[in-house]
C-alpha cells in the first residue's frame, strides 16, 4: 500500500512515479523528495539524478528528502550518492537540507555516513525524525 502523500502548500509537482515524488515551492527555494517505497538501484539514481538537474535548473537553496519509506539502498548506490555530494552538489546553490529518516537506526546511519565525509562543507545539514520538524528548520532564518 502507497503511503499518503501530503502536498506542501503552493507547491508544483515537478516530477512523480511509481515510487517518488518531486515537489517544488519556488516562493522559498525550496524542492521535496519524497520515497513512496524502496527504490530499485536504477530508480533511485534515476529520481536522484532528475533531483540534482532540477537543483541547477531552478537554483533551489532548500532541500527536503523524506526518507521515511526508501528503505536501505546498496553500498554501490551508498558509493554513487557520495559522488554526487562531493562532486556536483556544490555546484549548486543548495544551502540547507534536511532529511526525514525512519525509526530504523541502519538508515539513519547510512544517510547520516554518506555526508559525513563531504569536506568543506558547503550547506547546512540536519535530520529530523517528523516531516514537520524538518520543514520549520528549513524555513526558518538561517
Amino acid at each position: 500500500m502507497e503511503p499518503e502523500i501530503m502536498r506542501l502548500d503552493e507547491s508544483v509537482c515537478v516530477a512523480e512515479a511509481s515510487h517518488f515524488v518531486l515537489e517544488y515551492q519556488e516562493a522559498l527555494c525550496l524542492s521535496r523528495i519524497t520515497w513512496k517505497r524502496k527504490p530499485s538501484s536504477l530508480e533511485y539514481r534515476h529520481a536522484i539524478t532528475y533531483w540534482l538537474e532540477h537543483l541547477k535548473k531552478n537554483k533551489v537553496e532548500r532541500t527536503l528528502f523524506n526518507n521515511s519509506h526508501a528503505g536501505l539502498i546498496s553500498d554501490e548506490d551508498v558509493a554513487w550518492s557520495e559522488y554526487y555530494i562531493k562532486n556536483l552538489l556544490p555546484k549548486t546553490n543548495l544551502r540547507k537540507s534536511a532529511s526525514v529518516v525512519s525509526n530504523n537506526i541502519l538508515q539513519r546511519m547510512l544517510i547520516r555516513n554518506m555526508y559525513a565525509e563531504r569536506k568543506p562543507i558547503y550547506f547546512q545539514m540536519e535530520f529530523f525524525s517528523e516531516e514537520q520538524q524538518a520543514y520549520h528548520w528549513l524555513t526558518s532564518p538561517s
